[in-house]
């Protein structure tokens, strides 16, 4: 079973969570929003969020490791406790760079 290289040094970008993560009104982040939003997720506590979303790589296997050009794409899949204490599935999407060795956050979703 193989976990997310470089976890602790995860980032997840205040930006991404903000205006896309948890902006209802975003096009195509909207949908998402409302699902996390509906589960506590909060943009004026985001740190909160960055946390359940770093917790989520921690606490859960890879599901698939693939090669983008700009390095790997890293999914992750299943359970983590919400804001709200509900144990949702979700999935985040991790990228390291090439010549980088921390992860950053592309994409979650509720799975």
């Amino acid at each position: 079973m193989s976990f997310l290289p470089g976890v602790d040094d995860a980032a997840v970008e205040q930006n991404k969570v903000v205006a896309y993560l948890l902006n209802a009104e975003h096009p195509e982040g909207g949908p998402k929003a409302r699902f996390f939003l509906g589960h506590g997720a909060r943009p004026e506590a985001w740190t909160v969020f960055r946390a359940v979303l770093i917790e989520h790589a921690r606490a859960n296997p890879l599901a698939n490791v693939r090669t983008s050009p700009y390095g790997s794409l890293y999914q992750i899949d299943c359970f983590v406790t919400l804001p709200d204490g509900a144990s949702c599935c979700i999935r985040t999407v991790w990228e390291i760079r090439i010549g980088q060795t921390h992860p950053r956050l592309v994409t979650v979703h509720p799975n």
